[in-house]
């Protein structure tokens, strides 16, 4: 049962931090169109590094917001595959000791 709440509340912060990710691009885009105060870079970059990165990818693309910006491009493109192996670290225990020897064997 504890596992259900668990995995319960995992969905709820992953659907709600995408959802700050969205948003936060959305708001960002109205503010650079009306040339208002601008929600920072690395801010943008931490909401995805919590979670928020398809959300943060489905606005860049949707609203057409910082798709060619670099180095911020590429930024978010690292916090994708950084989530990607973490996710498969996690998900299979194989992935993980070959990960982990290779990183920290001598």
């Amino acid at each position: 049962m504890l596992r259900l709440y668990i995995g319960f509340a995992i969905a709820v912060y992953v659907l709600l931090i995408n959802f700050v990710g969205y948003t936060a691009f959305f708001v960002d885009k109205r503010a650079a169109q009306s040339r208002d105060r601008r929600i920072s870079e690395s801010t943008l970059l931490f909401i995805a590094l919590l979670g928020g990165t398809l959300g943060c990818i489905w606005a860049q693309q949707k609203f057409r917001h910082k798709t060619r910006k670099q180095p911020f491009k590429l930024q978010l493109q690292i916090i994708v595959v950084l989530q990607v192996i973490t996710i498969f670290a996690l998900a299979f225990p194989d992935i993980r000791t070959l990960l982990w020897q290779t990183l920290f064997s001598n």
